[in-house]
């Protein structure tokens, strides 16, 4: 079984775009937008990483783990 793993990228039009492999997945115009998108994509497709692609190319992993429930 291979792991699944979101993108977020910047376009040339100024949105933020989620996307699966190569399907996207949703636009969004801010990047904050689209990392809320992401993590509720990596729930869906339950992938195990987002990665944030910036405008300069820079990117980073984002550790998607399972919320833990409060001791509360």
């Amino acid at each position: 079984m291979s792991q699944t793993t979101i993108h977020v990228e910047p376009d040339q039009r100024g949105s933020w775009l989620v996307r699966r492999d190569a399907e996207r997945v949703s636009e969004h115009h801010t990047a904050t937008d689209a990392e809320r998108a992401a993590f509720q994509a990596a729930r869906r497709f339950s992938a195990t990483s987002v990665l944030m692609h910036d405008r300069y190319r820079r990117v980073r992993e984002i550790s998607v783990s399972s919320p833990q429930k409060s001791s509360r």
